[in-house]
């Protein structure tokens, strides 16, 4: 997903904590390496631009970037569509 249009729920956390940040920030720590949603229920939706077979997905917790491990992610859904309408559960992770 390197360099494609994302978009998230919002406002982000900090400015420089927008949803490109989900996959174009690198791991060394600070704002500008992680996306940030200040939403109860957060979302990120990432455009592949075509018909992609995805054999993995690739989460960095907070922890990775520097973070305290406290902000880490605990539980969520990774959604797969072909049409961006109708969209299906590929991964639930709790804990």
């Amino acid at each position: 997903a390197l360099n494609k249009p994302a978009t998230s729920s919002g406002p982000p956390c900090a400015v420089s904590e927008g949803p490109e940040k989900a996959f174009n920030g690198s791991v060394s720590g600070g704002n500008a390496d992680k996306w940030c949603s200040l939403q109860s229920t957060p979302w990120l939706q990432v455009d592949l631009q075509s018909n992609q077979g995805l054999t993995q997905f690739v989460v960095k917790h907070a922890e990775a970037g520097g973070e305290s491990s406290s902000y880490n992610t605990k539980d969520f859904n990774i959604q797969v569509s072909t049409d961006g309408v109708t969209w299906s559960t590929a991964v639930t992770v709790n804990g």
